[in-house]
């Protein structure tokens, strides 16, 4: 027995993977074939995760809104939605301005100039017969824009316009003419002469194209409702 125990033994020896000089003593893994292993579950993990339904973003349609997130607003989800869904409330349009004074006066000068075209081909180019939504949006911009114009000063003063008198939107014509009459109140106040209201399509048309099928506006009557609350 003692016999047979000694030769298991030696035979347990002489086979053991790990005695060295072996002939079947493990060869290293080739550093190759780890890394396909390791990339080969990494590809794995992300394609599961892309797939899963249970996620908000999903690889191949659309994303599901998650009414857990405080801002989860997918780009295909916008058209969905009306514009006043995204406007702030009061307290935010009607804040104070928050930039600072702007000291150099031909800094101030040329930003104005660009303002006030940028601002009368906007509402040259507003809806004539505007939505509730499309009214809603240009109010809201206007009193946003009154926070954080650039400059300052300016934009204390032309907030302190706003509250006399507030945005008109019921119309391209209501819009532009607003807009006209509180540039002549800049006017006035900064000794420059006024502008000519009527000139506002010839001055800020951008160029685009028309809608053929859209009905010129009636000037005469939003002049004269616009004349009850501005000054002539």
């Amino acid at each position: 027995m003692g016999t047979h125990r000694s030769a298991l033994k030696l035979i347990h020896t002489l086979s053991s993977p790990d005695r060295p000089g072996s002939r079947y003593a493990p060869k290293p893994i080739p550093p190759f074939f780890i890394c396909s292993v390791f990339f080969i579950f990494t590809a794995f993990f992300i394609l599961r995760f892309l797939w899963s339904p249970s996620l908000p973003f999903t690889f191949g349609r659309s994303p599901e809104l998650d009414p857990s997130l405080p801002f989860h607003i997918h780009i295909d989800d916008v058209s969905n939605q009306n514009l006043t869904d995204f406007i702030p409330d009061q307290s935010v349009l009607k804040g104070s301005t928050i930039m600072p004074k702007m000291g150099n006066a031909t800094a101030k000068a040329e930003l104005g100039r660009a303002t006030w075209k940028f601002m009368h081909t906007m509402t040259q180019r507003f809806p004539e017969h505007p939505t509730a939504d499309e009214r809603a949006a240009l109010k809201a911009f206007i009193y946003l824009f009154s926070r954080l114009y650039p400059c300052g000063e300016c934009a204390h003063h032309f907030q302190l316009l706003l509250k006399e008198y507030p945005p008109q939107t019921s119309s391209r014509n209501a819009a532009s003419l607003h807009l006209c009459s509180l540039h002549n109140l800049v006017n006035e106040r900064l000794g420059k002469p006024e502008y000519n209201c009527t000139s506002l399509a010839e001055n800020y048309d951008c160029g685009c194209a028309h809608d053929p099928n859209e009905k010129p506006g009636d000037a005469t009557s939003t002049i004269s409702l616009l004349s009850e609350h501005l000054p002539s």
